[in-house]
Parts: structure tokens; C-alpha cells; sequence
């Protein structure tokens, strides 16, 4: 009786994606959201604007600094 050559094993088959892979970035959060200018940026800077308006107008602290950068 002849011998039967033995079968090589299969290849593992790569695993399934859920999703293809992302081709570009994803688009801004917010593609209208204002842009920071350089007065925004001395604003941020320069605490006194915050420290005054949370001493002089008795805004939270966390407010003012919101304030100042939706200026």
C-alpha cells in the first residue's frame, strides 16, 4: 500500500477588521469653533483680567477663565 504524503497545515487566516483602516484624519470637532487670536493669548497671559473679574464682580473662578477665552 502506498504512503500518503502528509498534508501540509493550513495558513491561519488573518484576523477579521471590524472597520477598514481610516484613510484621512477625522475633521475637526468643530470646524466653525472661533480660532484663538493674539489678544486671547495675552489674555490667558496675563492672570489680572481673570483675578479682576473674580474679586471685582464676584465671578466663579472657572467662569472667568471661560470668559476670557470666548472672548
Amino acid at each position: 500500500m502506498p504512503r500518503k504524503a502528509k498534508q501540509q497545515p493550513a495558513p491561519a487566516s488573518t484576523p477579521y477588521l471590524s472597520r477598514p483602516p481610516l484613510q484621512a484624519p477625522p475633521p475637526p470637532a468643530h470646524p466653525n469653533a472661533a480660532r484663538l487670536t493674539v489678544s486671547d493669548i495675552e489674555t490667558m497671559l496675563n492672570p489680572e483680567a481673570i483675578m479682576d473679574a473674580v474679586r471685582n464682580w464676584g465671578i466663579a473662578p472657572a467662569t472667568a477663565v471661560e470668559d476670557c477665552i470666548n472672548l
